[in-house]
């Protein structure tokens, strides 16, 4: 205190309690420093929340703003002021109606004082059209007084959360309703999940008792160590491990067959999780693989049993897949491991006319290629071994469940043997035919022969019948042995047995030869004629005997029938000339046996017109001829013929009913008939004089009548030729153009037909 001069005369001191007022002005700044922080915790979440936020005020002096995540949902800021901006947006309710503005769950915060939660909204964003699936949460903010202030608004785009909800469903439910065994286990090896099927695979009831066993207890005890040594540091190692395993099933103890996999699960930031594994059942695999197994051995067993080669081939490269046991019997060869069509050409085969079968042409190739649903051929193989055969290939295609080729086979058969067989009963069936026509026209010339002139036909007929009598007995004594030649003392026996009392009273002897099937059916005629003339005399039982020798040279005498007679001069030449020739044959058939042989007779050179050797100077007016007659055993004396100025034709023929046949009919048109047995008798005998050759085709040595027809042609056009044959027809180019031919049995009128057409063709002498 201080008195009127200002000096301080006395102090008054006064204490105060600053406690509170401390404590609340520290309290305050608490506070305050709280509500900064909290402020600050509220903008950076604000600003830095994943979530869209929106601050709407209640008056126009309450602030409103969005956060940058809503502005990165809705695509835009706030827009205008108020209530205006929401009719721009693009909201709509999930049933597609749009929002109205009072309907936004921010006005209806603000408004109602509503709380909204979760609300789904499908928001289009302006600028370009997209539509996001937009999950809405909104609520109002009041006052001390209750007073709504402003509506927070919380924007989540859910879509992409929708779509991992889904994937992870449907990823769920594929784990569930998988056959396979899913598992997950943790690293240190404890079982965390086993979907149902897997459980079921082992005979786990339920997910705890898969959890209650470690990874190496659900494989077979003998298994385990190769898991622990081998799968789980290849795993670690490698990032994968993949082979078959057998699992145990915990109820029956049983191996269950598995593929079994077994990789790392890691998360988004690398750091492992566990183990995964997608494991699938082999059992029906193996069954099927056993079945399979199965059946290919049993077809297997089928292919190698079958008579036939079986080849496959892969379509549409045609690569050879295998073929069986049979195929490699038959090529001689294993089979060949052509890659492609183009290489079946290491196939050697050769069609029938002699050209290789070309890659392309092999049913195979026809049917992969060309898709020939069928296809065969015929072609002679070269085995292995060089030797061929004929095989036949016969083949089908080979299609899947939908109809596509997918490759081919063929079956090939060794046909070999039955190509022979077929080309031998070829030639049996085409000699038959020609036997028989053979046949038919001897028959035709002993008939012709046996009616040509007869006066009596009731002893033409008797006669007739006893030559084909003759001749029916002669075939069975060929065709009792060999086909192509018969024994001397048969054919006797059976040409005089055909008048039964001459087989009882007649005695033969003398060695048995084989003696070939013309001569042996010439002899057998022979005989017949001369026993037949014979038997026209009277005998009785008790009359002596006669040999053979004697019965052929003559003795007592008799008159034929008049079908059988000729006249007195040519029949005794005949009759003479048979009987030498008889004889000649007998003794060379000792001559043989003894290492001889008698010399044969032979014409002079130059055939048998013996005018060149002064004969027909004693003849004057006549020219004569020899003619050599061929007897059973070979050529026989020549016997002569003379004609009053008379044509000459050769006959060639060594077939004595035939060569008589032709030469009764030449005869009779006026021609004098030189006969020879064989081409190189005929080219002997083919002097000046003959204008006419009659050749058959198939005669005894080197030459047949084909080319002695080409023979003659070409030596002596000024000759007449005509070929006969019953046994074969010749090919064009096998005669000359100008030469006919006639096929036994023949008409008389054709024979003298194709004759004057002969005639005609000739080139005549100047």
């Amino acid at each position: 205190m201080r008195d009127a001069e200002g000096r301080a005369c006395r102090m008054i001191g006064a204490m105060l309690d600053l406690t509170a007022r401390k404590r609340a002005e520290d309290a305050m700044r608490e506070s305050e420093r709280r509500l900064g922080l909290e402020r600050g915790l509220l903008e950076a979440i604000f600003l830095q929340a994943p979530v869209g936020i929106s601050i709407a005020g209640a008056e126009a002096g309450v602030p409103s703003s969005l956060n940058a995540k809503a502005e990165e949902i809705l695509g835009h800021g706030l827009g205008t002021e108020g209530d205006a901006r929401y009719v721009s947006y693009g909201a709509m309710h999930p049933d597609g109606r749009r929002y109205e503005p009072a309907e936004y769950p921010t006005l209806r915060a603000l408004r109602r004082g509503e709380t909204v939660r979760g609300e789904e909204m499908r928001y289009r964003i302006p600028g370009t059209g997209e539509m996001r699936l937009l999950e809405v949460s909104s609520g109002p903010v009041r006052d001390a007084e209750g007073a709504i202030q402003a509506a927070v608004t919380v924007l989540a785009d859910v879509g992409d959360k929708r779509r991992a909800d889904a994937e992870t469903r449907r990823l769920a439910a594929l784990v569930e309703q998988s056959q396979d065994f899913i598992g997950l286990a943790a690293p240190d090896g404890s079982v965390d999940f086993v979907n149902e099927a897997g459980r079921r695979l082992i005979g786990l009831p339920d997910l705890a008792a898969a959890r209650a066993m470690p990874i190496v207890d659900y494989f077979v005890p003998e298994e385990r160590a190769r898991v622990l040594d081998e799968v789980l540091p290849a795993v670690e190692r490698d990032g994968f491990w993949e082979g078959e395993l057998h699992f145990r099933h915990v109820v029956t103890g049983a191996a269950v067959p598995v593929l079994y996999n077994l990789f790392p699960v890691r998360g988004a930031d690398g750091r492992k999780l566990g183990y995964g594994t997608v494991t699938r059942d082999l059992t029906e695999q193996h069954r099927a693989r056993q079945a399979l197994q199965a059946s290919e051995a049993s077809l297997r067993a089928v292919l190698d049993t079958v008579p036939v080669g079986i080849l496959f081939a892969e379509a549409p490269s045609g690569r050879i897949v295998g073929g069986n046991r049979r195929l490699e019997d038959i090529f001689r060869h294993s089979v060949l491991p052509s890659p492609d069509v183009e290489s079946y050409g290491e196939w050697v085969a050769f069609h029938e006319d002699g050209r290789r079968v070309a890659p392309d042409e092999y049913p195979l190739s026809r049917i992969i290629r060309e898709g020939h649903e069928h296809a065969e051929m015929r072609c002679e193989y070269q085995r292995g071994d060089g030797s061929r055969l004929w095989i036949e290939i016969a083949g089908a295609p080979m299609r899947d469940e939908a109809g596509a080729v997918v490759g081919a086979v063929v079956a090939v058969a060794d046909i070999d043997a039955r190509r022979r067989a077929e080309e031998r009963q070829d030639l049996l069936n085409q000699e038959l035919s020609h036997r028989m026509k053979n046949l038919l026209a001897m028959v035709q010339a002993i008939a012709a022969s046996t009616l040509r002139g007869a006066t009596d036909m009731d002893a033409a007929r008797e006669v007739l019948g006893s030559r084909l009598v003759a001749l029916g007995k002669a075939h069975d004594v060929l065709l009792g042995g060999a086909a192509e030649s018969a024994s001397l003392a048969a054919v006797v026996r059976e040409g005089v047995g055909v008048q039964e009392s001459a087989g009882r009273r007649v005695r033969f002897e003398g060695p048995d030869v084989e003696i070939g099937g013309k001569a042996a059916l010439s002899l057998a005629l022979t005989l017949h004629e001369l026993d037949h003339e014979r038997g026209q005399v009277r005998r009785s039982v008790g009359a002596p005997r006669r040999r053979v020798g004697d019965l052929l040279a003559g003795g007592a005498g008799g008159r034929a029938p008049a079908a059988h007679r000729m006249d007195g001069n040519r029949r005794s030449a005949g009759r003479a000339a048979i009987a030498k020739g008889v004889r000649v044959a007998a003794d060379r058939a000792r001559a043989d046996r003894a290492g001889q042989r008698r010399p044969r007779p032979r014409l002079p050179p130059g055939g048998g017109d013996l005018r060149r050797r002064g004969v027909a100077g004693r003849l004057p007016g006549r020219r004569m001829t020899m003619r050599r007659n061929e007897g059973p055993a070979g050529p026989l004396p020549l016997a002569m013929t003379d004609a009053p100025n008379a044509k000459t034709a050769l006959v060639v023929e060594d077939e004595m009913i035939f060569r008589l046949e032709v030469r009764d009919l030449l005869e009779a048109d006026g021609y004098a008939v030189v006969e020879a047995g064989n081409a190189a008798q005929a080219l002997e005998r083919l002097d000046d004089w003959v204008v006419l050759v009659v050749t058959d085709v198939r005669m005894p040595g080197p030459m047949d009548g084909l080319a002695l027809a080409r023979e003659v042609a070409c030596r002596r056009p000024d000759v007449a030729v005509v070929v006969v044959s019953a046994q074969m027809r010749p090919r064009p180019g096998d005669l000359p153009g100008h030469v006919p031919f006639v096929e036994r049995p023949f008409l008389e009128s054709r024979f003298r037909d194709a004759v004057r057409r002969a005639e005609a063709a000739r080139t005549p002498y100047p």
